[in-house]
């Protein structure tokens, strides 16, 4: 039985796969006036089709009985059993659907009586289902015959089109491989049926670097040579080289090959511990000179002096100046004290050459004629009684030894102006 079953879907597929076929099959013989062919639809592995057997009865008479055998491939198809039955569209009819044959992949549909003429386009048969183990399975029809429906039934076979099927792979069940040689090329992405192995859609991959998960080196970098490096595209497969830069050198310590002198500079180098070739130099500056100075003209206040010098190491004879050392002035001396009528003179002197230096002073301002004006405020306080100067020989105030008040008070603003005279003086000296 599950054999039967197998080859009723493997049928079943292969006849929905016909429909297409047997119309445009009809259409090319039109001189034929009646078509028997198989329909169905398109399926994958595992997938269970429905399969009909038609008849397009378009002649002058119509017909009153058809009969057929169906074939499949049981590797192909697995019938499904239950689900054969006589065509939907047959009012009645007389006859028996053959399964005896089955498991070897046929079924029959016996001499068949109907109740009424068949005409018209696409009238079902038969109708059965196929379980799909392999796709493209194909559906043979063969010992086909049919009559009119007239009484004297006229046989119609030799006025019959006969088309068989295939049941068309439905592409569900696919896989997307990518097919890239080269990624910086490019490639080309593929998606294929996993039942029927058919190219279902080809889509182009952009060029992209390649991509290495781990390098091998395959020559050392030193500080004088770049080294290499391979490694293996997991995405291409191809095998990438890639430089390694040359490594930084490595020096030692500076050491000195010439020494500076005060006349020429010198030269230090280092070299590479890596490699021991490529080496830096570098120049050192030349020494300052030992030079003993002998003293040729002294400076004086106002001239320059010169010196030589004779360096200790070279030789070599230099001459200098000596800047003029200035004067030393000492402090300024009142020569001519100033008066009110003249100005005065004062002089200072320098300490090392003994040459002089004279300025003047400003004259005295003049003494004021009239008692300076007091402001009441300022005004000293005024007595009552007039005081009384007791003269040594007892006499009142007109005695001989006393002065006047009068004269008392002229005498105070020329002493005030004898003091500013002596204050200025000291000051400018």
């Amino acid at each position: 039985m599950k054999t039967i079953k197998k080859a009723a879907a493997i049928t079943a597929a292969a006849v929905m796969a016909a429909s297409v076929i047997t119309v445009s099959s009809f259409a090319a013989a039109e001189e034929k006036a009646y078509k028997v062919y198989v329909t169905s639809e398109a399926a994958s592995i595992g997938d269970t089709v429905s399969v009909s057997v038609a008849i397009d009865a378009t002649g002058e008479q119509g017909v009153g009985s058809v009969s057929f055998k169906l074939h499949f491939d049981t590797e192909e198809l697995e019938l499904q059993t239950d689900s054969v039955k006589a065509g939907s569209a047959l009012d009645y009819w007389m006859g028996d659907i053959n399964l005896a044959q089955a498991e070897q992949g046929s079924v029959g549909f016996a001499y068949t009586t109907i109740s009424k003429g068949v005409s018209g386009e696409a009238t079902e048969l038969l109708s059965l289902s196929f379980k799909v183990l392999k796709v493209n399975g194909t559906l043979t029809l063969d010992e086909v015959d049919i009559a009119a429906d007239d009484d004297d039934g006229t046989n119609l076979t030799d006025k019959t089109t006969v088309s068989d099927s295939v049941i068309k792979c439905s592409h569900k069940n696919t896989e997307t491989k990518t097919e890239i040689t080269d990624c910086e090329k490019g490639g080309k992405s593929v998606t294929a049926c996993k039942d029927c192995g058919e190219t279902v859609k080809t889509e182009d991959i952009a060029p992209s670097e390649h991509k290495i998960d781990s390098w091998t080196e395959t020559k050392k970098a030193t500080c004088t040579e770049k080294g290499e490096k391979e490694g293996v595209c997991t995405v291409c497969g191809k095998t990438v080289t890639q430089e390694l830069e040359k490594l930084e050198h490595k020096f030692g310590e500076w050491k000195v090959t010439k020494p500076a002198t005060c006349t020429e500079k010198g030269i230090e180098e280092r070299t590479c511990e890596l490699c021991g070739v490529e080496k830096e130099t570098r120049e050192i500056e030349m020494t300052e000179h030992e030079i003993e100075w002998t003293v040729e003209k002294e400076a004086s206040c106002t001239e320059a002096g010169e010196k030589k010098g004779v360096c200790s190491v070279c030789g070599s004879e230099f001459t200098d100046e000596l800047p003029a050392l200035g004067h030393s002035w000492g402090d300024w001396e009142t020569v001519t004290e100033p008066t009110v009528d003249s100005e005065g003179l004062e002089q200072r002197k320098c300490g090392r050459c003994g040459e002089t230096e004279e300025r003047s002073i400003a004259k005295l301002p003049e003494t004021p004629t009239t008692a300076p004006v007091t402001t009441p405020s300022e005004a000293p306080a005024v007595t009552t009684e007039p005081s009384v100067t007791t003269a040594p020989n007892g006499s009142g105030s007109s005695g001989d030894n006393n002065l006047p008040t009068g004269a008392a008070i002229a005498v105070v603003p020329l002493a005030a102006v004898c003091a500013a005279v002596v204050i200025i003086s000291k000051k400018r000296k």
